[in-house]
């Protein structure tokens, strides 16, 4: 018996107490409507699931319904004096709870759902629209019950976020609950939960992907991941990053019906093994597109951007951390020199896969904001690509793998390169920059006196060189007052360690709160 078998044996013995207490409140209220058809639902539900493996289970139900625990002292009583409230104070009482953190909005919801019928019908739509990750198999066979005791909370379900078994031995449950929530727009699957599981692809998972993307005939979001160790399939020696690359596996990712799902999407996000899903989808993708991010082990063709920014012109944010050439990204910013926003690099090469350390020619990026490299970039090479972007536009760069004057066979030349470049940049764009983040580079004074005309500046990461006096830095402290630095880097000199360390500890706060209101926090996806 496999995890997923196991799993769903021991969801049905809970599911079957379900449907028996819908029977007995069904009884109890033989003029609800309401309870009639759930409880009728539910024994619909428990008889036609195979996986839950209920012995005798056409007989056990039978003697529920037949069994009488109706008792009239129970019976509601109409209550004397009581207060009605006017709807909307209620929807009020619903509005306050959104304001909760993530985890204690979701409980505080089913508990407000579970106590009447009037904060059920205004309270399942904030549980439904975005309900919680449905990660494990219990939580799957619990969503799909609830969905078919109460049909009409499917019509509120808008985001789906999935955990896919290694061996998709979940994957028919899965394909069955994006078929009960057609109106869903985003749509997450991850593959695995740990290392310690191992697994490769197969056709079935193409078929099985095809599937619930047909499902979804309003998907406009889509993020597939994985989180496990990839193996070569046992008997096949057509492998590549544990993908089984075998004719008929190539044919099916090239199949109309993930064109036409790819054709649809705004947003694309593929994480970790995830190669295959990128070459059924990529070459589809169209002028919806808006955004794409790839991580590090999703292989892209030599010229994927290039040949993307034809069908997708429109592409605001673009995030690639894996192998790619700049002669490839720089043409495709010559399309998307209009509309991209976000622009974050982890792999950039020149055409000998060596590392960046020629000058970055790239067109003028007239709505770039967000500027992210975190592969190998010269000062020389870096220098002309921020010249080259409109003043007064760009909010963040970040810049992990810069090159260290102090490795340099010129440092007090390539220090003095380095400051020059970064005070015309913050110069350039002092009224809009507001992260900067250097990782391990050391600065000098002209940086952070520079700074100091950044007064929106909120974010700053950099270590000081030897000439950085305390008063360099504690001018920030009046000059920038949002500005928040890195303990134990810029701060180490300064004569006011305990005001930064107070303004660190209350942006974390901040944060910590942000992500815990968040979906997002939830424990799927990258």
């Amino acid at each position: 018996m496999n995890e997923y078998e196991r799993a769903s044996s021991d969801v049905g013995r809970y599911i079957l107490r379900m449907t028996q207490a819908l029977q007995s409140i069904a009884r109890n209220s033989p003029n609800d409507v309401d309870a009639q058809m759930r409880s009728s639902a539910g024994v619909k539900f428990c008889k036609a699931v195979k996986e839950f493996a209920i012995p005798d289970v056409d007989r056990v139900i039978a003697d529920n319904s037949q069994k009488c625990s109706y008792n009239g002292n129970l019976a509601p009583q109409k209550s004397q004096g009581s207060i009605t409230l006017p709807i909307e104070l209620w929807g009020h009482i619903i509005n306050f709870v959104e304001d909760f953190s993530y985890s204690l909005r979701q409980t505080t919801l089913i508990a407000l759902a579970a106590s009447c019928k009037i904060f059920q019908a205004l309270a399942e739509p904030y549980l439904y629209t975005h309900p919680r990750d449905l990660d494990s198999v219990a939580r799957q066979w619990h969503f799909r019950f609830a969905l078919a005791v109460q049909p009409r909370r499917s019509s509120f379900v808008k985001s789906l976020q999935f955990l896919w078994l290694p061996g998709a031995t979940n994957a028919k449950l899965l394909v069955d609950i994006a078929r009960a929530c057609p109106q869903i727009q985003h749509l997450l699957i991850q593959r695995g939960r740990g290392h310690h599981e191992r697994d490769y692809v197969t056709t079935e998972d193409a078929t099985n992907l095809e599937a619930l993307l047909g499902a979804c005939p309003h998907l406009t979001s889509f993020e597939h991941t994985t989180f496990v160790d990839w193996a070569e399939a046992e008997g096949t020696e057509d492998v590549l990053n544990g993908e089984v690359r075998t004719k008929s596996f190539e044919s099916l990712l090239h199949r109309q019906s993930f064109a036409t799902a790819a054709e649809r999407l705004v947003e694309l996000t593929l994480h970790h093994q995830s190669t295959w899903v990128a070459d059924a989808l990529i070459p589809h993708l169209s002028a919806k597109l808006r955004s794409l991010v790839t991580g590090q082990d999703v292989l892209l063709d030599d010229d994927c951007l290039s040949t993307l920014c034809l069908r997708c012109p429109f592409l605001q944010e673009l995030e690639v951390r894996s192998k790619i050439f700049l002669a490839d990204v720089v043409k495709a910013c010559e399309v998307w020199a209009h509309s991209l926003r976000s622009m974050r690099l982890g792999g950039l090469m020149n055409e000998n896969e060596e590392d960046v350390s020629f000058p970055l020619n790239f067109p003028t990026m007239k709505s770039l904001e967000d500027i992210r490299l975190s592969c190998y970039v010269s000062i020389e090479a870096l220098d002309p690509f921020l010249r080259s972007q409109p003043r007064q536009k760009l909010k963040s760069l970040h810049v992990w793998d810069l090159e260290d004057p102090s490795e340099s066979e010129h440092i007090e030349t390539t220090q003095a390169h380095l400051d020059s470049v970064f005070c015309d940049f913050i110069g350039s764009h002092s009224s809009s920059l507001q992260y900067l983040d250097l990782d391990s580079i050391k600065i000098g004074k002209s940086i952070l006196h520079q700074c100091k005309d950044a007064r929106h500046l909120t974010f700053l990461r950099a270590l000081p060189r030897s000439e950085v006096e305390p008063s360099d830095v504690d001018a920030l402290l009046e000059s920038c007052p949002d500005l928040v630095i890195w303990p134990n880097e810029l701060p180490i000199v300064s004569l006011r360690q305990v005001e930064w360390q107070k303004r660190f500890d209350s942006w974390q706060l901040r944060l910590q709160e942000e992500i815990d209101k968040s979906k997002s926090s939830a424990s799927l996806g990258f």
